[in-house]
């Protein structure tokens, strides 16, 4: 499966946010969107979902249209965690997951309920089911609705095995370490075939574990490719600002140091 996206434009309040993109995404890998406030990230995340209206071009999932897809037969194919939390704190956090089988009636109970458990113990939150998401910081609640959509995913491959994981700033308001674990986990995901797609702007994560970027800026592509090749000095002053310095490394782990340019150098 590959998504396609041919001369994609989508209008905003009379504004170009996005302006005629073309690019083929695969999976088996971790593919990265980077780029600053307002380059057009979540509205990219969001026309590969198949939830922008005032889309222009075509958005195709395996040479299937997503504008000839419905809401159910869309949830079988992607998984999205979006960068918006919804206000869900009446819920318990197995009851968030749950929220992850709406497309999946057909599972039997027992199923459901092994998937469930599945990727609550992929992200971390196995002791937190029987308790209130109102209990839960914002960076907690976070790695309940990424167990969310792990659920589904799961359920989607169950069917298929193929799916598609799309997640919009989901290290925001992690700390280092969970930052790291579920970026793991999304490496590992891809390992086995599936596609994750990654809004991030910490660009030394997406240095350590993006294998291609995606760099938006004003709504067109900056660059993309191979992450080693697009994650330059040179890209980082033209997307980010002329005044920023930034020395990228690889060895012995990779990661992006950016200051700000003064009189002094």
């Amino acid at each position: 499966m590959t998504y396609e996206l041919q001369n994609v434009s989508v209008n905003r309040g009379g504004t170009k946010v996005l302006r005629d993109l073309s690019l083929s995404i695969e999976r088996g890998q971790v593919t990265g969107v980077i780029g600053p406030n307002g380059a057009g990230k979540s509205t990219l995340l969001a026309v590969l979902a198949g939830q922008m209206a005032g889309v222009s071009g075509q958005t195709a999932l395996d040479k299937k249209p997503l504008s000839s897809l419905d809401v159910n037969a869309l949830a079988r194919l992607r998984a999205v965690m979006a960068q918006q939390l919804p206000n869900d704190f009446h819920l318990t956090v197995e009851q968030v997951l749950q929220l992850g089988l709406y497309a999946f009636g057909d599972l039997a109970p027992k199923a459901a309920a092994l998937l469930i458990d599945q990727a609550a113990a992929m992200a971390g939150v196995s002791n937190w089911l029987p308790r209130s998401m109102a209990a839960f910081s914002m960076g907690q609640q976070q790695r309940v609705h990424f167990a969310r959509a792990l659920v589904q995913l799961l359920a989607i491959e169950r069917h298929q095995q193929r799916a598609w994981l799309l997640l919009d700033e989901p290290t925001a308001n992690q700390d280092p370490l969970h930052q790291q674990t579920l970026l793991a986990c999304c490496r590992q995901l891809a390992a086995q075939n599936t596609g994750v797609v990654i809004a991030l702007h910490d660009l030394t994560l997406a240095a350590q574990w993006c294998d291609r970027l995606i760099v938006l800026s004003a709504g067109v592509f900056a660059a993309q490719g191979p992450t080693r090749e697009i994650l330059t000095e040179d890209t980082i002053q033209r997307v980010f600002g002329a005044d920023l310095r930034a020395h990228v490394i690889h060895e012995p782990a990779a990661g992006v140091v950016i200051y700000q340019k003064t009189n002094d150098n």
